[in-house]
């Protein structure tokens, strides 16, 4: 089922502190009680994806490296600044870490997010609800599901929103520069061929066609799939 969302602003996108990567980096900590310092790892994460990460990090954000450890893969270089209050950063600190860009070709289609839900994850899951649906009150849509696969239970996070597949890859221009952001092309076709019938379909009342016309022309338009 396809659903039209319309909205008249735009989100505030440009900030260039990263508290929101950091809090997406260190989403699990562990404490060593034999040294008694704390440690943020990433759970599941393997020698090859790790080499990855790290060169996609070293091109984005310098002060981060993920190490090897006898127990996990640690993160270092995580800064303690919580005063920025971007939850977009946030998540494109989990894109990165947890998550993968679908791409068909050169074009950006979706991207999709898994996190591990087991143990101490668990706590994390209301969090996450709160942040989609901050965002959902923006304008901003992303789905949220509970799956099984190979590891356990996770909590996927997925979206073909091209508002937001475009602010991330806007940020991500330095690891890799997609050509083409799946549906605004085609929601900007939708959205003139709305415009035309509207403009010339005699049968529409025409009390309160102007405004109408108005509001489609300047605000945002997207077409949600269900």
């Amino acid at each position: 089922m396809a659903v039209v969302y319309m909205k008249n602003n735009t989100w505030e996108i440009i900030h260039k502190k990263l508290s929101w990567i950091n809090k997406a980096m260190s989403l699990f900590q562990w404490f060593d009680e034999e040294t008694g310092k704390k440690y943020y790892f990433i759970p599941w994460l393997g020698e090859v994806q790790q080499k990855e990460k790290n060169t996609i990090l070293k091109k984005l954000w310098t002060t981060y490296t993920i190490e090897k450890t006898t127990k996990w893969m640690i993160v270092s270089g995580i800064e303690d600044d919580t005063n920025e209050n971007d939850i977009l950063w946030y998540f494109l600190g989990l894109l990165l870490i947890y998550g993968k860009w679908e791409i068909k070709g050169k074009e950006l289609n979706s991207i999709k997010i898994q996190i591990p839900l087991s143990g101490q994850h668990l706590a994390h899951e209301e969090s996450l609800d709160v942040k989609i649906h901050i965002l959902q009150q923006k304008g901003i849509f992303l789905k949220a599901d509970k799956l099984i696969n190979k590891n356990g239970m996770v909590y996927q996070i997925s979206t073909n929103d091209y508002e937001l597949l475009e602010i991330f890859a806007q940020w991500y221009e330095p690891v890799e520069k997609f050509e083409k952001i799946t549906k605004r092309e085609f929601t900007q076709e939708m959205k003139m061929s709305l415009i035309e019938f509207i403009k010339t379909n005699t049968e529409i009342p025409q009390e309160g066609k102007t405004e109408v016309l108005k509001q489609i022309t300047e605000w945002t338009i997207k077409l949600l799939t269900k």
